[in-house]
């Protein structure tokens, strides 16, 4: 078996997984599970395609990057990827208020709106909106974005309280 080269991959130090690649660098078979990364081995020569899963790569942008409590902020998750799964296996769900509690259901959909809502005595505010992603395989990733919401004219609301003074 001069042709196969045999090595190992460990990934984040939970997995590790035995693979072998042809010297002509068009297959490549996973044993023990499946990968969470690809990997291109080009340092001999040998790209190697893995057999398995990737983790999906979550991307958003968002339209407008600021606006006032009025706005319907627009987040458009069409950049995430996944090299092993197509666009419509992919779910994907919105944390508004980055609190860890997702505030919508999983979903194919990768676009949606938000609209952020301020305390009367806050005069701006910047929230980091997170979108969470899976393949059809349980895989996840994470990514935030920055919203800076204001307050609309006329809005803000102060209260002065003075003490009375009794004798």
């Amino acid at each position: 078996m001069d042709d196969i080269l045999a090595g190992e991959i460990t990934h984040d130090g939970s997995m590790s997984d035995l693979i072998t690649i042809s010297n002509n660098g068009s297959w490549a078979s996973v044993a023990g599970g499946a990968m969470n990364d690809m990997v291109v081995m080009d340092s001999i020569g040998i790209e190697a395609w893995i057999v398995g899963n990737t983790r999906p790569r979550a991307a958003f942008s968002v339209s407008p990057a600021d606006g006032t409590v009025d706005t319907q902020f627009k987040f458009d998750a069409s950049a995430t990827t996944d090299a092993t799964d197509d666009a419509e296996q992919l779910m994907f769900r919105w944390d508004w208020e980055n609190d860890g509690i997702y505030d919508t259901n999983w979903t194919q959909n990768r676009k949606s709106t938000h609209q952020n809502a301020l305390e009367p005595w806050e005069l701006i505010k910047i929230f980091y909106p997170r979108l969470q992603v899976k393949d059809s395989r349980d895989a996840r990733d994470t990514v935030t974005n920055q919203v800076i919401v204001r307050q609309t004219e006329g809005t803000i609301s102060t209260k002065i309280f003075i003490p009375a003074l009794v004798k």
